[in-house]
Protein backbone atom coordinates (compact mmCIF):
# COMPACT_ATOMS: atom_id res chain seq x y z
CA UNK A 1 0.00 0.00 0.00
CA UNK A 2 1.75 3.29 -1.00
CA UNK A 3 1.13 6.83 0.55
CA UNK A 4 -1.74 8.45 0.19
CA UNK A 5 -1.84 11.75 -1.58
CA UNK A 6 -5.02 13.31 0.12
CA UNK A 7 -7.32 12.73 2.77
CA UNK A 8 -11.10 13.81 2.40
CA UNK A 9 -12.92 14.26 5.98
CA UNK A 10 -16.99 14.78 4.53
CA UNK A 11 -18.84 16.65 7.09
CA UNK A 12 -22.41 15.86 6.81
CA UNK A 13 -25.49 14.25 7.92
CA UNK A 14 -23.30 11.40 8.09
CA UNK A 15 -19.31 11.26 8.51
CA UNK A 16 -17.23 9.80 5.79
CA UNK A 17 -13.74 9.96 5.54
CA UNK A 18 -11.94 9.04 1.89
CA UNK A 19 -8.07 8.67 1.13
CA UNK A 20 -6.65 7.78 -2.02
CA UNK A 21 -4.34 5.29 -2.74
CA UNK A 22 -1.31 6.00 -5.67
CA UNK A 23 -0.74 2.88 -6.62
CA UNK A 24 0.44 1.07 -10.09
CA UNK A 25 -2.17 -1.80 -9.38
CA UNK A 26 -5.37 -2.56 -12.28
CA UNK A 27 -6.87 0.82 -12.84
CA UNK A 28 -10.71 1.35 -11.57
CA UNK A 29 -13.24 3.44 -12.78
CA UNK A 30 -15.07 5.75 -10.20
CA UNK A 31 -17.87 3.61 -9.75
CA UNK A 32 -15.71 0.72 -8.57
CA UNK A 33 -15.28 -0.97 -12.09
CA UNK A 34 -12.45 -1.34 -14.58
CA UNK A 35 -12.17 0.52 -16.93
CA UNK A 36 -13.66 -2.17 -19.96
CA UNK A 37 -16.51 -2.51 -17.92
CA UNK A 38 -16.69 1.58 -17.58
CA UNK A 39 -16.49 1.60 -21.14
CA UNK A 40 -18.94 -0.52 -22.49
CA UNK A 41 -21.83 1.33 -20.15
CA UNK A 42 -23.68 3.05 -22.49
CA UNK A 43 -24.47 6.09 -20.18
CA UNK A 44 -21.02 6.23 -19.13
CA UNK A 45 -19.31 9.69 -19.80
CA UNK A 46 -15.82 10.15 -21.12
CA UNK A 47 -14.67 12.38 -17.89
CA UNK A 48 -15.35 9.81 -15.46
CA UNK A 49 -13.88 7.12 -17.62
CA UNK A 50 -10.50 9.71 -17.96
CA UNK A 51 -10.23 10.02 -13.85
CA UNK A 52 -6.53 9.35 -13.37
CA UNK A 53 -7.65 8.38 -9.18
CA UNK A 54 -8.77 5.17 -9.37
CA UNK A 55 -8.27 3.43 -6.00
CA UNK A 56 -10.18 5.57 -3.47
CA UNK A 57 -11.12 4.19 -0.42
CA UNK A 58 -14.09 5.06 2.01
CA UNK A 59 -14.89 5.00 5.47
CA UNK A 60 -17.40 5.52 7.55
CA UNK A 61 -16.59 7.52 10.83
CA UNK A 62 -18.59 5.96 14.10
CA UNK A 63 -21.99 7.67 14.57
CA UNK A 64 -22.01 7.16 18.21
CA UNK A 65 -19.61 10.21 18.81
CA UNK A 66 -21.63 13.25 20.70
CA UNK A 67 -19.12 16.23 20.61
CA UNK A 68 -16.42 17.98 18.19
CA UNK A 69 -13.92 16.32 19.90
CA UNK A 70 -14.97 12.48 19.96
CA UNK A 71 -15.51 13.26 16.30
CA UNK A 72 -12.20 14.73 15.76
CA UNK A 73 -10.61 11.88 17.96
CA UNK A 74 -12.17 8.49 16.30
CA UNK A 75 -11.04 10.39 12.87
CA UNK A 76 -7.31 11.10 13.66
CA UNK A 77 -7.48 7.14 15.03
CA UNK A 78 -9.08 6.29 11.48
CA UNK A 79 -6.27 7.99 10.08
CA UNK A 80 -3.19 6.78 12.24
CA UNK A 81 -4.87 3.22 11.72
CA UNK A 82 -4.25 3.93 8.23
CA UNK A 83 -1.30 5.60 8.17
CA UNK A 84 -2.49 8.79 6.41
CA UNK A 85 -1.54 10.98 9.64
CA UNK A 86 1.11 13.32 7.32
CA UNK A 87 -1.19 13.20 4.24
CA UNK A 88 -2.88 16.70 2.93
CA UNK A 89 -6.61 17.16 4.70
CA UNK A 90 -9.16 18.43 3.22
CA UNK A 91 -12.40 19.50 5.46
CA UNK A 92 -15.30 18.69 2.44
CA UNK A 93 -18.68 20.58 3.77
CA UNK A 94 -22.17 19.87 3.34
CA UNK A 95 -23.99 21.86 0.54
CA UNK A 96 -26.43 23.08 3.52
CA UNK A 97 -23.44 24.25 5.13
CA UNK A 98 -23.39 27.42 3.07
CA UNK A 99 -25.09 29.72 0.60
CA UNK A 100 -23.62 30.88 -2.64
CA UNK A 101 -24.31 34.54 -3.76
CA UNK A 102 -23.35 36.39 -6.51
CA UNK A 103 -22.29 39.93 -6.75
CA UNK A 104 -22.20 42.14 -10.24
CA UNK A 105 -18.88 41.14 -11.77
CA UNK A 106 -18.12 44.80 -11.71
CA UNK A 107 -18.55 44.94 -8.03
CA UNK A 108 -15.54 46.94 -5.96
CA UNK A 109 -16.11 43.59 -3.65
CA UNK A 110 -14.37 41.20 -6.11
CA UNK A 111 -10.79 40.69 -5.58
CA UNK A 112 -11.02 42.23 -2.25
CA UNK A 113 -9.90 40.62 1.12
CA UNK A 114 -11.84 39.10 3.44
CA UNK A 115 -12.93 41.35 5.35
CA UNK A 116 -14.75 43.66 2.74
CA UNK A 117 -15.86 40.99 0.72
CA UNK A 118 -18.38 39.90 4.24
CA UNK A 119 -19.67 43.72 4.65
CA UNK A 120 -20.00 43.50 0.69
CA UNK A 121 -22.48 40.70 0.91
CA UNK A 122 -23.88 41.15 3.99
CA UNK A 123 -27.13 42.82 2.89
CA UNK A 124 -27.65 39.71 0.97
CA UNK A 125 -27.27 37.28 3.57
CA UNK A 126 -29.50 36.28 6.92
CA UNK A 127 -26.28 36.83 8.93
CA UNK A 128 -23.99 39.57 10.06
CA UNK A 129 -20.92 39.75 8.38
CA UNK A 130 -18.75 39.05 11.71
CA UNK A 131 -20.51 35.58 11.79
CA UNK A 132 -19.77 34.01 8.69
CA UNK A 133 -16.58 33.14 6.43
CA UNK A 134 -16.44 33.84 3.07
CA UNK A 135 -14.87 32.96 -0.11
CA UNK A 136 -14.68 33.49 -3.85
CA UNK A 137 -15.22 30.50 -6.02
CA UNK A 138 -12.93 30.56 -8.78
CA UNK A 139 -10.33 31.96 -10.32
CA UNK A 140 -9.13 35.96 -9.16
CA UNK A 141 -11.34 38.29 -9.70
CA UNK A 142 -14.84 36.20 -9.86
CA UNK A 143 -18.24 37.24 -8.87
CA UNK A 144 -19.77 34.20 -7.00
CA UNK A 145 -18.79 33.85 -3.54
CA UNK A 146 -19.63 32.02 -0.42
CA UNK A 147 -20.62 32.11 2.89
CA UNK A 148 -20.44 29.56 5.79
CA UNK A 149 -21.50 30.07 9.48
CA UNK A 150 -18.32 30.42 11.42
CA UNK A 151 -19.75 29.02 14.36
CA UNK A 152 -20.62 25.88 13.06
CA UNK A 153 -17.52 24.74 11.45
CA UNK A 154 -15.20 26.30 13.58
CA UNK A 155 -15.40 23.50 16.51
CA UNK A 156 -15.02 20.74 13.94
CA UNK A 157 -11.43 22.63 12.67
CA UNK A 158 -10.12 23.28 16.11
CA UNK A 159 -10.64 19.26 17.23
CA UNK A 160 -9.09 18.23 14.51
CA UNK A 161 -6.38 20.56 15.66
CA UNK A 162 -6.07 19.44 18.54
CA UNK A 163 -6.07 15.73 17.69
CA UNK A 164 -2.77 16.55 15.51
CA UNK A 165 -4.93 16.67 12.17
CA UNK A 166 -3.89 19.43 10.27
CA UNK A 167 -6.76 20.99 7.48
CA UNK A 168 -5.10 22.51 4.92
CA UNK A 169 -8.74 23.15 2.99
CA UNK A 170 -12.54 23.96 3.70
CA UNK A 171 -14.69 23.53 0.77
CA UNK A 172 -18.01 22.15 0.04
CA UNK A 173 -18.21 19.06 -1.65
CA UNK A 174 -20.00 19.83 -4.22
CA UNK A 175 -17.41 22.69 -5.24
CA UNK A 176 -14.99 19.70 -4.88
CA UNK A 177 -16.88 16.98 -7.51
CA UNK A 178 -17.26 19.33 -9.86
CA UNK A 179 -13.90 20.68 -9.50
CA UNK A 180 -13.16 17.03 -11.36
CA UNK A 181 -15.48 17.49 -13.90
CA UNK A 182 -14.28 21.37 -15.10
CA UNK A 183 -10.86 20.37 -15.45
CA UNK A 184 -11.71 18.18 -18.19
CA UNK A 185 -13.10 19.47 -21.73
CA UNK A 186 -17.32 19.15 -20.04
CA UNK A 187 -16.38 22.88 -18.46
CA UNK A 188 -14.65 24.69 -21.61
CA UNK A 189 -17.77 25.94 -23.29
CA UNK A 190 -20.96 27.41 -21.37
CA UNK A 191 -23.05 24.38 -19.90
CA UNK A 192 -25.15 23.37 -16.84
CA UNK A 193 -24.30 20.51 -14.89
CA UNK A 194 -26.85 19.10 -12.51
CA UNK A 195 -25.20 16.32 -10.40
CA UNK A 196 -27.83 13.95 -8.37
CA UNK A 197 -26.80 12.62 -4.58
CA UNK A 198 -29.43 10.50 -3.19
CA UNK A 199 -32.30 13.19 -2.89
CA UNK A 200 -30.94 16.73 -4.00
CA UNK A 201 -29.60 17.90 -6.90
CA UNK A 202 -26.44 20.04 -7.17
CA UNK A 203 -26.36 22.56 -9.89
CA UNK A 204 -23.71 24.57 -11.18
CA UNK A 205 -23.68 27.00 -14.17
CA UNK A 206 -19.86 27.12 -15.85
CA UNK A 207 -18.20 28.92 -18.16
CA UNK A 208 -14.80 28.65 -19.53
CA UNK A 209 -14.19 26.07 -16.93
CA UNK A 210 -15.17 28.55 -13.92
CA UNK A 211 -18.30 28.34 -11.64
CA UNK A 212 -20.56 31.08 -12.12
CA UNK A 213 -23.92 30.41 -10.14
CA UNK A 214 -24.88 26.95 -8.04
CA UNK A 215 -28.11 25.84 -6.90
CA UNK A 216 -28.93 23.41 -4.31
CA UNK A 217 -32.48 21.98 -5.00
CA UNK A 218 -34.36 18.92 -4.08
CA UNK A 219 -34.57 15.91 -6.67
CA UNK A 220 -38.10 16.35 -7.85
CA UNK A 221 -39.23 17.22 -10.96
CA UNK A 222 -40.99 20.76 -10.02
CA UNK A 223 -37.77 21.84 -8.85
CA UNK A 224 -35.72 21.47 -11.93
CA UNK A 225 -38.61 22.55 -14.01
CA UNK A 226 -38.07 25.64 -11.67
CA UNK A 227 -34.67 26.08 -11.62
CA UNK A 228 -33.72 25.73 -14.96
CA UNK A 229 -36.64 28.15 -16.47
CA UNK A 230 -34.88 30.41 -14.31
CA UNK A 231 -31.28 29.81 -15.57
CA UNK A 232 -32.42 29.80 -19.19
CA UNK A 233 -33.96 33.47 -18.81
CA UNK A 234 -31.00 34.38 -17.17
CA UNK A 235 -28.66 32.94 -19.69
CA UNK A 236 -30.60 34.00 -23.13
CA UNK A 237 -29.34 31.09 -24.46
CA UNK A 238 -29.93 27.29 -24.85
CA UNK A 239 -28.97 25.38 -21.74
CA UNK A 240 -26.29 22.19 -22.11
CA UNK A 241 -26.80 19.99 -19.50
CA UNK A 242 -24.30 18.05 -18.31
CA UNK A 243 -26.40 15.47 -16.21
CA UNK A 244 -24.90 13.26 -14.09
CA UNK A 245 -26.50 9.97 -11.79
CA UNK A 246 -29.56 11.61 -13.05
CA UNK A 247 -32.93 9.46 -12.50
CA UNK A 248 -34.38 8.53 -15.78
CA UNK A 249 -38.09 10.30 -14.75
CA UNK A 250 -35.65 13.93 -14.39
CA UNK A 251 -34.15 13.41 -17.87
CA UNK A 252 -37.78 13.40 -19.41
CA UNK A 253 -38.77 15.79 -17.51
CA UNK A 254 -35.31 18.17 -18.75
CA UNK A 255 -36.60 17.12 -22.35
CA UNK A 256 -39.58 19.05 -22.00
CA UNK A 257 -38.27 21.85 -20.54
CA UNK A 258 -38.30 24.68 -23.64
CA UNK A 259 -34.52 26.00 -24.01
CA UNK A 260 -32.38 23.14 -22.16
CA UNK A 261 -31.19 19.80 -23.64
CA UNK A 262 -29.02 17.21 -22.26
CA UNK A 263 -25.32 18.23 -24.18
CA UNK A 264 -24.24 14.41 -22.24
CA UNK A 265 -24.55 11.87 -19.48
CA UNK A 266 -22.42 10.82 -16.51
CA UNK A 267 -22.05 8.16 -14.15
CA UNK A 268 -19.57 9.04 -11.77
CA UNK A 269 -19.98 8.46 -7.70
CA UNK A 270 -20.10 11.89 -5.47
CA UNK A 271 -18.06 11.54 -3.00
CA UNK A 272 -15.40 9.66 -5.35
CA UNK A 273 -14.69 12.65 -7.68
CA UNK A 274 -14.64 14.67 -4.57
CA UNK A 275 -11.55 12.89 -3.10
CA UNK A 276 -10.01 12.75 -6.79
CA UNK A 277 -10.13 16.77 -6.81
CA UNK A 278 -8.51 16.27 -3.12
CA UNK A 279 -5.38 14.13 -4.44
CA UNK A 280 -5.08 16.68 -7.26
CA UNK A 281 -4.60 19.40 -4.93
CA UNK A 282 -2.92 17.49 -2.66
CA UNK A 283 -0.02 17.02 -4.67
CA UNK A 284 -0.10 20.53 -6.13
CA UNK A 285 -1.75 20.10 -9.55
CA UNK A 286 -4.56 22.44 -9.13
CA UNK A 287 -6.30 24.38 -6.70
CA UNK A 288 -9.79 24.31 -4.72
CA UNK A 289 -12.58 26.29 -6.43
CA UNK A 290 -13.09 27.68 -2.97
CA UNK A 291 -11.09 27.79 0.32
CA UNK A 292 -13.04 28.60 3.48
CA UNK A 293 -9.96 28.07 5.14
CA UNK A 294 -9.52 32.05 5.39
CA UNK A 295 -10.73 34.53 7.55
CA UNK A 296 -12.26 33.66 11.19
CA UNK A 297 -11.45 30.09 10.16
CA UNK A 298 -7.90 30.52 9.15
CA UNK A 299 -4.78 28.74 10.49
CA UNK A 300 -3.43 30.30 13.39
CA UNK A 301 0.23 29.37 12.12
CA UNK A 302 0.32 30.73 8.55
CA UNK A 303 3.32 28.46 7.80
CA UNK A 304 2.06 25.71 9.86
CA UNK A 305 1.60 23.24 6.62
CA UNK A 306 5.41 24.31 5.16
CA UNK A 307 6.98 24.28 8.33
CA UNK A 308 9.12 20.94 8.44
CA UNK A 309 10.03 22.44 4.58
CA UNK A 310 10.89 25.68 6.19
CA UNK A 311 13.06 23.75 9.63
CA UNK A 312 14.88 21.52 6.53
CA UNK A 313 15.75 25.09 4.35
CA UNK A 314 17.12 26.49 7.99
CA UNK A 315 19.06 23.42 9.33
CA UNK A 316 20.83 23.61 5.64
CA UNK A 317 21.36 26.95 5.76
CA UNK A 318 22.91 26.71 9.12
CA UNK A 319 24.70 23.81 7.98
CA UNK A 320 26.25 25.60 4.37
CA UNK A 321 27.19 28.78 6.96
CA UNK A 322 29.05 26.25 9.28
CA UNK A 323 30.98 25.11 6.42
CA UNK A 324 31.59 28.10 5.07
CA UNK A 325 33.21 29.53 8.36
CA UNK A 326 35.26 26.34 8.42
CA UNK A 327 36.65 26.43 4.76
CA UNK A 328 37.37 30.09 5.56
CA UNK A 329 38.72 28.88 8.64
CA UNK A 330 40.96 25.81 6.97
CA UNK A 331 41.90 28.73 4.42
CA UNK A 332 43.25 31.13 6.95
CA UNK A 333 45.19 28.34 8.60
CA UNK A 334 46.56 27.20 5.20
CA UNK A 335 47.45 30.82 4.51
CA UNK A 336 49.19 31.11 7.66
CA UNK A 337 51.23 28.35 7.70
CA UNK A 338 52.37 29.29 4.30
CA UNK A 339 53.40 32.60 5.33
CA UNK A 340 55.22 31.31 8.24
CA UNK A 341 57.14 29.29 5.73
CA UNK A 342 58.05 31.85 3.68
CA UNK A 343 59.20 34.11 6.52
CA UNK A 344 61.10 31.08 7.33
CA UNK A 345 62.82 31.04 3.83
CA UNK A 346 63.73 34.68 4.63
CA UNK A 347 65.31 34.23 7.91
CA UNK A 348 67.26 31.44 5.83
CA UNK A 349 68.51 34.53 3.13
CA UNK A 350 69.09 36.58 5.44
CA UNK A 351 71.44 34.62 7.77
CA UNK A 352 73.30 33.46 4.51
CA UNK A 353 73.77 36.65 3.77
CA UNK A 354 74.66 38.02 6.87
CA UNK A 355 76.08 35.25 9.22
CA UNK A 356 75.74 35.91 12.83
CA UNK A 357 73.24 38.66 13.03
CA UNK A 358 69.67 38.48 14.77
CA UNK A 359 67.25 38.60 12.18
CA UNK A 360 64.99 41.64 12.35
CA UNK A 361 61.54 41.74 11.88
CA UNK A 362 61.58 43.48 8.43
CA UNK A 363 63.71 41.05 6.72
CA UNK A 364 63.22 42.53 2.47
CA UNK A 365 63.90 45.83 3.81
CA UNK A 366 67.25 45.47 5.88
CA UNK A 367 68.49 43.34 2.72
CA UNK A 368 67.55 46.25 0.23
CA UNK A 369 69.62 49.18 2.28
CA UNK A 370 72.61 46.33 2.49
CA UNK A 371 72.29 46.15 -1.25
CA UNK A 372 72.17 49.64 -1.50
CA UNK A 373 74.69 50.24 0.82
CA UNK A 374 76.96 47.75 -1.53
CA UNK A 375 75.86 49.29 -4.35
CA UNK A 376 77.48 52.26 -3.37
CA UNK A 377 80.70 50.74 -1.81
CA UNK A 378 80.91 49.23 -5.84
CA UNK A 379 80.03 52.09 -8.00
CA UNK A 380 77.21 49.68 -9.02
CA UNK A 381 73.27 50.88 -10.28
CA UNK A 382 71.13 48.95 -7.42
CA UNK A 383 68.50 46.73 -9.24
CA UNK A 384 65.87 45.32 -7.33
CA UNK A 385 65.31 41.47 -6.74
CA UNK A 386 63.13 39.82 -9.23
CA UNK A 387 59.75 38.62 -7.80
CA UNK A 388 56.88 36.95 -9.52
CA UNK A 389 54.07 38.68 -10.97
CA UNK A 390 50.72 40.00 -9.37
CA UNK A 391 47.55 38.60 -10.80
CA UNK A 392 45.89 41.60 -8.79
CA UNK A 393 48.16 43.98 -10.16
CA UNK A 394 47.64 42.83 -13.63
CA UNK A 395 43.88 43.23 -12.90
CA UNK A 396 44.08 46.63 -11.65
CA UNK A 397 46.07 47.62 -14.40
CA UNK A 398 43.81 46.15 -16.50
CA UNK A 399 40.51 47.77 -15.08
CA UNK A 400 42.61 51.34 -15.06
CA UNK A 401 43.06 51.13 -19.04
CA UNK A 402 39.35 49.98 -20.20
CA UNK A 403 38.42 53.45 -21.64
CA UNK A 404 34.75 54.34 -20.60
CA UNK A 405 33.62 55.55 -24.28
CA UNK A 406 34.71 52.26 -26.20
CA UNK A 407 31.63 49.94 -25.28
CA UNK A 408 33.42 46.52 -24.88
CA UNK A 409 32.37 42.69 -23.80
CA UNK A 410 34.74 40.54 -22.30
CA UNK A 411 34.08 37.19 -22.24
CA UNK A 412 37.84 35.35 -21.00
CA UNK A 413 40.78 37.05 -18.86
CA UNK A 414 44.22 35.09 -18.06
CA UNK A 415 46.81 36.13 -16.55
CA UNK A 416 49.96 33.63 -17.45
CA UNK A 417 53.55 33.89 -16.29
CA UNK A 418 53.34 37.68 -17.06
CA UNK A 419 51.27 37.97 -19.93
CA UNK A 420 47.50 38.88 -20.07
CA UNK A 421 45.40 37.59 -23.03
CA UNK A 422 41.62 38.83 -23.65
CA UNK A 423 38.75 37.75 -25.66
CA UNK A 424 36.37 39.79 -26.18
CA UNK A 425 33.88 42.01 -28.57
CA UNK A 426 33.99 45.62 -29.94
CA UNK A 427 31.68 47.44 -32.05
CA UNK A 428 34.37 48.64 -34.63
CA UNK A 429 38.09 47.68 -35.64
CA UNK A 430 38.73 51.16 -34.07
CA UNK A 431 37.67 50.36 -30.50
CA UNK A 432 39.97 47.17 -30.40
CA UNK A 433 43.23 49.31 -31.43
CA UNK A 434 41.99 52.42 -29.08
CA UNK A 435 41.71 49.28 -26.11
CA UNK A 436 45.38 48.29 -27.44
CA UNK A 437 46.61 51.96 -26.90
CA UNK A 438 44.88 52.17 -23.82
CA UNK A 439 46.22 48.96 -22.72
CA UNK A 440 49.76 50.48 -23.43
CA UNK A 441 49.44 53.51 -21.32
CA UNK A 442 49.90 51.59 -18.56
CA UNK A 443 52.60 49.64 -19.36
CA UNK A 444 51.59 46.69 -21.15
CA UNK A 445 53.34 45.82 -24.36
CA UNK A 446 50.76 44.99 -26.86
CA UNK A 447 50.71 43.16 -29.57
CA UNK A 448 48.31 44.07 -32.65
CA UNK A 449 44.64 43.08 -31.50
CA UNK A 450 43.38 39.77 -33.50
CA UNK A 451 39.99 41.02 -34.50
CA UNK A 452 37.14 39.47 -36.70
CA UNK A 453 33.93 40.36 -37.85
CA UNK A 454 31.09 38.27 -36.84
CA UNK A 455 27.37 37.45 -38.51
CA UNK A 456 25.98 40.07 -35.85
CA UNK A 457 28.16 42.89 -37.14
CA UNK A 458 30.09 42.97 -33.87
CA UNK A 459 34.14 42.61 -34.23
CA UNK A 460 35.46 39.64 -32.16
CA UNK A 461 39.12 40.53 -30.35
CA UNK A 462 42.09 38.54 -29.05
CA UNK A 463 44.61 41.18 -27.05
CA UNK A 464 48.02 39.52 -26.08
CA UNK A 465 50.11 41.84 -23.88
CA UNK A 466 52.77 41.79 -21.74
CA UNK A 467 53.57 43.27 -18.39
CA UNK A 468 56.80 45.55 -19.20
CA UNK A 469 56.45 48.41 -16.12
CA UNK A 470 54.01 50.04 -13.78
CA UNK A 471 53.60 53.48 -15.19
CA UNK A 472 53.91 56.82 -12.22
CA UNK A 473 50.25 57.18 -13.64
CA UNK A 474 49.00 53.50 -13.40
CA UNK A 475 50.24 53.39 -10.02
CA UNK A 476 47.80 56.69 -9.55
CA UNK A 477 45.04 55.26 -10.90
CA UNK A 478 42.50 53.93 -8.95
CA UNK A 479 39.20 51.74 -10.21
Amino acid sequence: MSKPAGVTIFLGERTQVAWLECGHGRETGPNGRNDENAANDENAGNVANDMERRDIRLADVVATTETPIEWAGEIARLLTENGTTDAVVVLAIASNACLPVALPADSEACGQGHQALAYAIEPLLPLAAEDVTVAPVGKSGASLFIAAVTARLQPFVDALEKEGVAVQTVCPAALLAVQTFLAADVGKSPCVVLWQVDDRIECFSAVDGNVCRWLHMPASAAAITHNLGLLALLQREPLNIVAIELASELLKRIEQIPGAGIASQQRCHFAEAAAAAVGEIAEGRTLPLADLRTGPLAPSDPYRLIRGTLRIAMSAAALLLVASMVALLARAHRYSALAESYYREQEAVFHDALPGQAAPSGITSRLRSELNKLAVATGDVPSSPQTAASALEFMRRFLAALPPDVPCRISDIRFDGGKLNLDGETLSHAGADKLAACLRQQGFDVEPPRSQQRPDQTIGVHWSAAAVASTPSAGRTHR
